[in-house]
């Protein structure tokens, strides 16, 4: 949609005011962020009520200054926005560099809260990258075992494997042996093939005890997951409870329940990890059913294998999408950075 100059500038000082206060703006409120312009009241009003008419605004009760629409958010973003990564935002995120891997994401998670006052998702692969250092196997009980996965860099993360056989020392000694031998040299997809196939060319060879580890370490590496299985971490969820736009307490439990639930969430994700960059989605240009007054700004990451990760913000349509979108921009990176590292 093209507007004219006195109309691009009309509307981006009052979507900025909007996003500072969350309430309507009066033309004499956007006349002061005109400063030198000199525009009067009336010519502010009269431009408001043009981009009104253009569903750009909305007026919510007689008399009462006017809100963006998501239309006037949406050409706000696309081409008004003047987006700047503070120094103080970058130096919080850059001391997160020498955080150890192993907490890198959670500690990421909490900065970012703490410096937006939003809720703040980061999203790994379940296990990252093509390679691991280590595969731990630990007994739980009778029937399942944790498999403990070490990348190159430290970072750590686990799983709780059900088998249906008795698990016993010399069997997790056995398989632990297995993955020990071929894990220097092999990535997580090719040590897979290589049981695979050992368990189906040589099934009737192998002693029990032999084809019972394979199964154990085949099992152990499909814990890993897909280079698209997400583990999620959640931080600042309590940054909504203030926020004017989710005052209703049943809308808040909804929303609260259904972050907790994480199937909304990874369905957000999807959207985020469909491309490239920084995304801001507004609540109906996401349509996830169960965030529905909910806008994200989420950047993704491609790793060498394949595998995905994101670093995403939720929180109100009246966020200050100039600070955000080039924060998260920068903590995307930087996440990336490290993992690669690890």
């Amino acid at each position: 949609m093209e507007l004219d100059p006195r109309r691009r500038l009309i509307l981006q000082r009052l979507v900025e005011a909007f996003l500072e206060r969350a309430e309507p703006v009066s033309s004499a409120a956007v006349a002061r962020r005109l400063g030198d312009l000199n525009l009067s009241s009336a010519t502010i009003r009269a431009a408001m009520a043009e981009l009104e008419e253009l569903g750009l605004l909305r007026q919510p009760h007689t008399s009462a200054g006017r809100v963006p629409t998501e239309l006037g958010l949406r050409l706000y973003l696309d081409s008004l926005l003047e987006p700047r990564l503070r120094p103080g935002d970058r130096a919080g995120l850059e001391a997160l560099a020498q955080v150890d891997p192993t907490d890198l994401p959670a500690t990421l998670g909490q900065r970012l809260a703490a410096l937006t006052g939003q809720v703040a998702v980061v999203a790994l692969p379940k296990v990252v990258g093509a390679r691991l250092r280590e595969i731990g196997l630990v007994r739980y009980d009778d029937h399942r075992f944790l498999a403990v996965f070490v990348s190159p860099g430290g970072l750590v993360q686990q799983k709780l494997v059900e088998v249906e056989f008795d698990i016993d020392g010399p069997l997790l000694s056995e398989a632990q042996n297995l993955l020990d031998e071929h894990l220097p040299r092999l990535s997580i997809a090719e040590l897979r093939d290589l049981i695979l196939r050992e368990l189906a060319g040589e099934h009737g060879q192998l002693a029990n005890l032999r084809r019972e580890a394979l199964d154990l370490g085949g099992r152990a590496l499909a814990a890993a997951g897909t280079p698209r299985e997400l583990q999620l971490i959640v931080e600042g969820t309590s940054h909504l409870v203030g926020q004017p736009e989710f005052g209703d307490l049943e809308r808040l439990r909804r929303l609260l329940q259904a972050i907790e639930e994480r199937t909304a969430l990874l369905e957000l994700l999807d959207r985020v990890l469909d491309g490239a960059g920084v995304k801001v989605m507004l609540g109906s240009e996401h349509q996830v059913e169960a965030l529905p007054e909910v806008a994200c700004v989420g950047g993704s990451w491609v790793g060498e294998a394949g595998e995905v990760g994101a670093v995403t913000l939720l929180g109100p349509a009246r966020m200050n999408y100039g600070r955000l979108v080039p924060l998260v921009g920068y903590a995307t990176g930087l996440f990336d950075r490290c993992l690669r590292r690890s």
